[in-house]
C-alpha cells in the first residue's frame, strides 16, 4: 500500500436511512414509489442545504452528508431532516434513523474516509425509528451549544469497531405543547346516549377479562421434563445508574435455562377459592376456567441481592387434550384472560409481571392516586397539577425507598428471571412464550439466551421500547387514525355518512377546548380499582377538554366494539360522546399502568431512547396533548438503571416467531413486525387491518388454529394470507340506529 499520509479534515458526518422502504415501495407501486422517492430525497436535501451540510453520496434509501464548519449544525440537520419527513405521506408517517459521529477524515475524489464514517453508519444502524444516535465525542464537541438534549445510552459495541464506543440519542429541547383549557361548561344530552354507553359499558368489561386472570380450583402446577444443570444462571442488567456510562454487555448465550445458584425459587399451591384478586375481577364481568389452577412463586425482588422476596401469584390451565405430554406456553404479562384457545393444545401458563398487581407486597403509589384524581376535574395542562404530581411521584418513591423497596428490580430484565425461576421451579426445559405490546422485548430476549428451552415465541402487537408510545405518541396515533379513517371512507355506509373525518375531528377538539364538558363518571377495572385493592367503583368528576378527548380517542383504538362509534362521536354535538370520553379519560389516567410505582420502574429503564417525539407534536398539534412530557421528569426522580442494548435491538435469533398486528392499534407495532421479520429468520407475520390493541379475543377463529398449529409444530406452513381476509368487518354507526 502506498504509504503517503492522506490529508485530513476534521468535520462531522452524517449518515440517514429510511424505515421500511421495501414494504412502502410495495404498497405505493412502481409510479408513485417514483414520486415519492423524488419528494423524499428533495426533502432531505432541503434540509442539508438549510444547515450547511455536503451531501456526499446517495446511500440506497439515504444519504452520507459532512458538516466542515459545525458539529452544532449536523445535530440541526438531524433533527430537521426528522421534521421534513412528517409531511411526506400523512397515511404512512415516513421514519428514519440517523447517526452523527465527528472526527478526522481524508477526503479522496469527491468521497470521505475514516473511522467517523463508519461509526455514523453503524450509529444509523442501531438508532430506533425517527431517532439519532451519537458519541460521546459529539456531545463533548457541542457541549452547551444549541438546544440539543442528550441521553447516554452506555458504551456499546459497535459492528466492525474494535473498541467499544460510548453512545447517546439526541433531540432538541421540548418545550410543553399543553396549555391550560378554557373553563368547563355542563354536559348535555344526545340521542345517542344508549348506543354510545352501552358500547363504552361493553368495552371496560372487556378490559377487566382481558386484563386480569380469574381460576378457581386448588391443584397442584403442572410440571414436567427436567431442568438443565450447567452453571450459568440469569443475571440482571449491569448496568448502574441512569445517567452514568455503562459497558452494557449482553448475557452470554446458553442452550438451556439453569438454576440459580444463589437462592431457590419456591413454587406452592395457592387456594384459588380464596383467591385474593376474584371478586373484585368478578365484578368487572371476567370469566373464568373452572379447569384453572392457582399458584405462588417466591422469589428474590433484586436477584444479586436475594434476600428480601417478593410473591408473584401465577395460574396454570391444564390442556384439555393430554396434558401430560402437550407443550407448554408461557403468557408473560399476561397477555390474554381466561378462556384461552390455546389451552385446547398445550399447558397455559401465566406468569404476570411483578409490581403490576399479582404480586406482592404491592408496590404503589397512592400518592400519585389522589393528585391525578383531584385533577381530573382541572384542564389538562394545569401547571400546578404538574408541580403536584411531580411532588406526589417525589414521595412516593422516598417512601417506597424507606420501605425497603429495589426500585430498579421491576423492569424487562427481572422479567426474565422470573419466567426461568417459575421453569426452574415447575421441574420444565421446553416451553413456548407469548406477550403482547411492551413486554415483547423481555420474550425476544430470553428466546435468544436460551434457545434450547424457547421452542417458539408468538406476541401480539409487540413493541420495541425504542418507538414505544412513550417516544412518538402523536405520530402514531395519528397514523392509526388516518388508517381508520381510509376504512371509513372506503365503507359504503361509513363513507357518504362522515366524508370529512379528519376535519370533523379537529372541530371536535377545538369544541372540547373552547368549551369543555364536565361530569361525573364510573372508574372501573383500568382506574386501578383491583390493582390498588380498591374492591368497589369509584365515582371521578372530569373536565373532558381536547386533551382528554384526544385520551379517549386512542383508548377507542383499542376495542372493536368502539370502532364503529368513532366518526359519529367526532360530529357528535349533543353530549353522549363526552360522558363516554370522559369515562374513558378517567380510566386511562388513573390506571395503575400510567400512574403506578411499578410502571415507572419499567418505563424509565427504557427511557433513553424517547427521542424526536417533539418534531410531530409541532407538526400534529391535535394529536400532540396524547404525549406525557413529564415522564422524563418523572424518570429523574425516580432514578432507575437503563436496561442494556440487547433489549432495545433483539434481532438476530433463529427461534420460530409468530407475531400479529393490530393496524389499528395506535402504536408502531406493525413497523417493528417487518423488521423482525426481514432481520429474523422463522418469522411470520399476520396483520389485522380491523383490529387494535387487543386482537386474540377479537380475532377471527382461523387466527386461533394457526396458533394451535404453530404450537404442535413451529416450523408448519401457516396460511396467514387467507386468516388476515377473515378480519372482521367493522358496524359503523351512523346516528340511525
Amino acid at each position: 500500500y502506498n504509504s503517503v499520509v492522506a490529508s485530513t479534515s476534521t468535520v462531522a458526518v452524517l449518515v440517514c436511512d429510511l424505515v421500511g422502504s421495501t414494504a412502502r415501495h410495495a404498497r405505493l407501486g412502481e409510479d408513485a414509489a417514483d414520486g415519492f422517492r423524488r419528494a423524499f430525497f428533495s426533502a432531505m436535501r432541503g434540509a442539508v442545504e438549510r444547515n450547511d451540510g455536503e451531501v456526499v453520496k446517495n446511500l440506497g434509501d439515504g444519504l452520507l452528508v459532512v458538516f466542515r464548519r459545525s458539529t452544532v449544525a449536523a445535530l440541526d440537520c438531524a433533527h430537521d431532516l426528522h421534521e421534513a419527513m412528517v409531511a411526506l405521506d400523512p397515511d404512512d408517517p415516513v421514519q428514519l434513523r440517523v447517526g452523527v459521529s465527528a472526527g478526522e477524515v481524508a477526503e479522496e475524489d469527491g468521497d470521505w474516509f475514516g473511522m467517523p464514517v463508519i461509526e455514523a453508519s453503524r450509529l444509523c444502524a442501531i438508532a430506533a425509528p425517527m431517532s439519532t444516535a451519537t458519541t460521546g465525542v459529539v456531545r463533548n464537541l457541542v457541549g452547551s451549544r444549541g438546544v440539543h438534549h442528550f441521553t447516554l445510552l452506555g458504551r456499546q459495541e459497535l459492528k466492525g469497531i474494535p473498541d467499544l464506543v460510548e453512545v447517546h440519542t439526541v433531540q432538541r429541547e421540548n418545550p410543553s405543547v399543553l396549555s391550560p383549557a378554557p373553563a368547563p361548561t355542563q354536559n348535555r344530552p344526545s340521542n345517542h346516549s344508549r348506543i354510545v354507553v352501552g358500547a363504552v359499558a361493553a368495552v371496560l368489561a372487556v378490559v377487566v377479562t382481558v386484563s386480569v386472570v380469574i381460576v378457581r380450583d386448588n391443584q397442584s402446577p403442572s410440571s414436567k421434563g427436567s431442568s438443565d444443570t450447567s452453571d450459568t444462571s440469569v443475571t440482571t442488567s449491569s448496568s448502574s445508574g441512569s445517567i452514568s456510562p455503562t459497558t452494557l454487555v449482553a448475557t452470554p448465550v446458553q442452550a438451556k435455562i439453569s438454576a440459580p445458584t444463589t437462592y431457590t425459587p419456591v413454587l406452592r399451591n395457592r387456594d384459588c377459592a380464596t383467591d385474593e384478586f376474584e371478586a373484585t375481577v368478578d365484578e368487572g364481568g371476567a370469566r373464568s376456567d373452572p379447569t384453572s389452577r392457582c399458584w405462588t412463586l417466591t422469589v428474590p425482588e433484586d436477584r444479586a441481592h436475594p434476600a428480601r422476596t417478593i410473591e408473584l401469584h401465577g395460574y396454570t390451565v391444564p390442556a384439555k387434550t393430554n396434558p401430560e405430554t402437550a407443550p407448554t406456553v408461557i403468557d408473560l404479562g399476561p397477555a390474554n384472560g381466561l378462556p384461552n384457545p390455546v389451552s385446547e393444545v398445550a399447558n397455559l401458563v401465566m406468569i404476570p409481571s411483578r409490581g403490576m398487581g399479582l404480586s406482592t407486597p404491592a408496590i404503589t403509589c397512592p400518592e400519585v392516586y389522589a393528585v391525578r384524581e383531584a385533577g381530573l376535574a382541572l384542564p389538562s395542562g394545569d401547571a400546578s397539577i404538574s408541580t403536584q404530581r411531580l411532588d406526589a411521584v417525589r414521595a412516593c418513591h422516598d417512601r417506597l425507598v424507606a420501605e425497603g423497596f429495589s426500585l430498579s428490580s421491576y423492569n424487562l430484565e427481572a422479567e426474565i428471571g422470573d419466567v426461568t425461576d417459575y421453569l426452574n421451579a415447575a421441574n420444565i426445559d421446553s416451553v413456548f412464550m407469548t406477550a403482547m405490546w411492551v413486554d415483547a422485548p423481555a420474550v425476544f430476549v430470553a428466546a435468544d439466551r436460551f434457545p434450547g428451552t424457547f421452542r417458539g415465541v408468538f406476541l401480539e402487537n409487540p413493541i420495541d421500547p425504542g418507538s414505544a408510545n412513550i417516544a412518538d405518541p402523536a405520530r402514531d396515533l395519528a397514523a392509526a387514525f388516518n388508517r381508520f379513517i381510509k376504512l371509513c371512507l372506503d365503507d359504503p355506509i361509513c363513507g357518504p355518512a362522515f366524508p370529512n373525518m379528519a376535519s370533523d375531528r379537529t372541530a371536535l377538539i377545538e369544541r372540547a377546548n373552547a368549551s369543555p364538558a364536565s361530569g361525573t363518571v364510573t372508574v372501573r377495572g383500568l382506574g386501578g380499582r383491583w390493582l390498588n385493592r380498591v374492591t368497589t367503583s369509584q365515582s371521578a368528576t372530569v373536565l373532558l377538554d381536547g386533551a382528554r378527548t384526544t385520551e379517549a380517542q386512542s383508548y377507542a383504538l383499542w376495542f372493536p366494539v368502539t370502532f364503529g362509534l368513532i366518526p359519529l362521536s367526532q360530529t357528535d354535538t349533543g353530549g353522549a360522546f363526552s360522558s363516554v370520553a370522559g369515562e374513558f379519560s378517567a380510566n386511562m389516567e388513573l390506571s395503575e399502568r400510567a400512574v403506578g410505582a411499578a410502571f415507572l420502574s419499567y418505563s424509565c429503564a427504557v427511557l433513553s431512547l424517547n427521542t424526536n417525539h417533539e418534531v410531530s407534536n409541532r407538526a400534529l398539534p391535535t394529536f400532540a396533548t396524547i404525549d406525557d412530557t413529564t415522564l422524563p421528569e418523572r424518570c429523574k426522580i425516580w432514578d432507575v438503571p437503563l436496561l442494556g442494548r440487547e433489549f432495545f435491538s433483539p434481532t438476530t435469533g433463529a427461534t420460530p416467531t409468530l407475531i400479529a398486528v393490530g393496524e389499528l392499534a395506535p402504536n408502531p407495532a406493525a413497523t417493528w413486525a417487518e423488521s423482525l421479520q426481514r432481520t429474523r429468520p422463522n418469522t411470520t407475520v399476520i396483520t389485522f387491518p380491523t383490529l387494535g390493541q387487543f386482537i386474540g379475543a377479537f380475532a377471527p377463529n382461523c387466527y386461533q388454529m394457526l396458533i394451535q398449529t404453530f404450537v404442535l409444530d413451529p416450523t408448519a406452513a401457516l396460511d396467514v394470507t387467507s386468516c388476515e381476509a377473515q378480519s372482521p368487518a367493522i358496524t359503523f354507526v351512523t346516528g340511525s340506529q
